[in-house]
């Protein structure tokens, strides 16, 4: 083991570091070499193999369980790898957590073994708008719309309208028949 210090008073140590009283202080930055990484003595570490990637694994560099955010009772968040996947799971990892975003976009499938809900903070608006829509394809407004009072928002043809607000077997559900903001109601059971 050596310590060097440089002329400009920067200090370099070779071999391990231990501290009697649990911690040690540092009051700039820790660097780890480039094929070294930052761990806990038998536990897990956090590795770099290339320029922004970074890799977290047990000490056996063989899995990574969880990574928790903020404590690790079910009153917190973790992220946890689940083979191939990634599961969002409570901090104790006894159940699945919420997630809350903006847009969630799957390049195959979004999968809901329960309820997919969407806009359930918004109230239902009339006459519709392109934000009351589940898109369902890459083709531009084509998917299911819903507000209340007969639909006048432009959309692809064949996209289909819900209706809050109608009464009788020919205003509850429409179909847009042009690919812009001519819709025919569907007749539905009375």
């Amino acid at each position: 083991m050596a310590l060097t210090i440089a002329a400009d008073k920067s200090a370099t140590f070779a071999g391990n570091i231990s501290s009697s009283n649990g911690s040690i202080l540092v009051t700039s930055a820790i660097t780890a070499g480039a094929t070294a990484g930052i761990g806990w003595n038998g536990r897990s570490y956090l590795a770099s193999d290339v320029d922004s990637n970074i890799r977290l694994h047990n000490n056996a560099e063989t899995s990574f369980n969880l990574l928790q955010f903020g404590g690790t009772t079910s009153s917190f968040p973790a992220i946890k790898r689940e083979s191939a996947a990634i599961g969002i799971r409570l901090a104790d990892d006894s159940a699945y957590a919420n997630i809350r975003a903006n847009i969630i976009t799957g390049d195959s499938s979004i999968n809901a073994a329960g309820i997919l809900s969407a806009r359930t903070g918004t109230a239902i608006p009339a006459n519709v708008a392109t934000t009351s829509l589940i898109s369902l394809s890459s083709a531009a407004g084509f998917g299911f719309y819903w507000g209340s009072g007969a639909p006048t928002v432009s959309a692809a043809k064949g996209s289909l309208y819900l209706r809050s607000d109608g009464t009788g077997v020919a205003d509850r559900a429409y179909i847009n028949t042009d690919g812009s903001t001519t819709w025919t109601a569907i007749a539905t059971a009375g």
